[in-house]
This record gives structure tokens, C-alpha cells and sequence, in this order.
């Protein structure tokens, strides 16, 4: 919380899948203190993070500000900049050749950790539309859902179904 309260989540909550934590996370603030609980900073806020300034139909406000900072994100991005700032200073020894591409190499490998956490705020965000698509499903209707990577495993494999499905 922005107020540096630690908030101890019960083991039993901890073992539901990782977005369902997130979901009794929320609840369970504005359950307990719903007038002081506001969502952290643009990376804690999935509507923020995931618009396009660019384009109207991807774009959707947020009735809160993006002010505060979480401390593990900013702990991250100082480490970051940490690390080339010491990689610049402290390696007298190699060549600035070297330096550049350690530099290159480790700014390469900041972006693909920012890929990862957009990842997995994408992969919560469509489990949640997941989840509310099959809670409006009626008694007569159905949900397939079939992954890209599903359309190719039996072909690389040359499974039959019997052998896909287990059966």
C-alpha cells in the first residue's frame, strides 16, 4: 500500500492462481479502509499501463492519479541504472568497445524485464476478461478456448486426438 503497511495475505488465498490474488487483494483493501485505498503507480494500474495515447479506442481514463511509485519499482529501476553507471566507471581495464557492448547488453536485458512485467499484466488482464466471459455464460451457451501454440503441438507431435486428449 502506499501508506508502507504490510498486509499479510493467509496461505489459502496464496494458492488460488496469481491473478485471483490480485483481484482478493483489491477487494480486501476497499473492504477494510474504502476510503483511503488508492491503486499505486502507472505499472500497478493495468487500465493506465495498457493504453495507447495514440489511439482513441485504446485509450480509457482512470478516475485516480498515477502519482505515487511502488518501492519495488523504483528499487528495480535505480538497480538498473546502478549497474551502467558502475559498468561505465569501474571498468578501467577494458576497452571502450567492450564497455559499450556490456552497456548495450545489459540495457538489452533491462527491456526484456519491462517486456516481461507488461507479460504478465497482459496475462492477468485476459485471464480477468476470460473469467468474466465464462461468469455471464448461460445455461445454454459454451466457451472454446484454443491457444495459437495448441494448433501446432499435435502436428510438431503427430498425435492423434486420442493420444492429445489422454484418453
Amino acid at each position: 500500500m502506499s501508506s508502507c503497511e504490510t498486509i499479510n495475505i493467509p496461505n489459502h488465498i496464496r494458492n488460488i492462481i496469481p491473478s485471483r490474488i490480485i483481484i482478493q487483494y483489491y477487494q480486501f483493501c476497499k473492504e477494510t479502509c474504502p476510503d483511503t485505498f488508492k491503486p499505486l503507480g502507472k505499472n500497478h494500474c493495468s487500465t493506465f499501463s495498457l493504453n495507447d495515447p495514440s489511439d482513441k479506442d485504446w485509450h480509457q481514463s482512470c478516475d485516480h492519479h498515477h502519482d505515487d511509485q511502488c518501492e519495488q519499482c523504483s528499487l528495480l529501476d535505480s538497480s538498473f541504472q546502478l549497474l551502467v553507471a558502475s559498468t561505465k566507471h569501474r571498468t578501467s581495464n577494458c576497452s571502450p568497445d567492450r564497455i559499450e557492448r556490456l552497456v548495450h547488453r545489459m540495457e538489452y536485458s533491462f527491456e526484456l524485464i519491462y517486456d516481461w512485467k507488461s507479460h504478465v499484466l497482459r496475462t492477468i488482464r485476459q485471464d480477468g476478461a476470460r473469467s468474466e466471459a465464462l461468469d455471464n455464460l448461460d445455461s445454454n451457451s459454451i466457451m472454446i478456448c484454443k491457444d495459437w501454440v495448441m494448433k501446432f503441438l499435435v502436428k510438431e507431435h503427430c498425435e492423434t486426438q486420442r493420444q492429445w486428449f489422454g484418453l
